[in-house]
């Protein structure tokens, strides 16, 4: 992918490929639907959306990891160790973002995931108390906590 594309937010416009090469001496510059900034998944459509499943992914690695690797260790040192390494991969910039309830749905599964995963919970067992005693909020309140910080 190149570094300079162009994108269209909202109803397209084809005057708008018209206006691009313009001010860029007729050079032809790529139509492109989705980009990435300040590491950051962009898809544009009518509305400018974020695709979380880049930071999805990278979260489930990185917890995996730790988990793996850290057998026999005592349970709040794993849980510290998720919230060192992995929950800034899940709160990048999050303050910035108005994400759609969807993604935070998502987001916040993948939260509970981790402490599923380290305390052997089933899948639809809440994990919120564990949450509140290892000194953490659950996904919603830290993205609450996020936009607040940044307004």
């Amino acid at each position: 992918m190149q570094k300079t594309v162009y994108t269209v937010v909202g109803r397209c416009n084809y005057a708008v490929s018209e206006l691009i090469l313009g001010f860029l001496d007729r050079q032809a510059m790529p139509w492109c639907d989705h980009f990435k900034y300040l590491g950051v998944n962009f898809v544009s459509g009518v509305d400018l959306d974020v695709n979380i499943a880049p930071v999805k992914r990278n979260f489930y690695v990185a917890c995996n990891s730790i988990i793996a690797r850290s057998h026999g260790v005592a349970d709040p040192v794993r849980v510290q160790l998720v919230k060192s390494f992995c929950l800034p991969l899940i709160v990048y910039c999050i303050g910035a973002l108005k994400l759609k309830g969807s993604a935070i749905q998502q987001l916040s599964v993948c939260w509970n995931d981790a402490f599923r995963h380290i305390f052997h919970f089933k899948r639809f067992e809440s994990v919120r108390c564990l949450q509140v005693n290892f000194g953490t909020l659950d996904f919603q309140h830290l993205y609450d906590l996020h936009r607040w910080r940044f307004f």
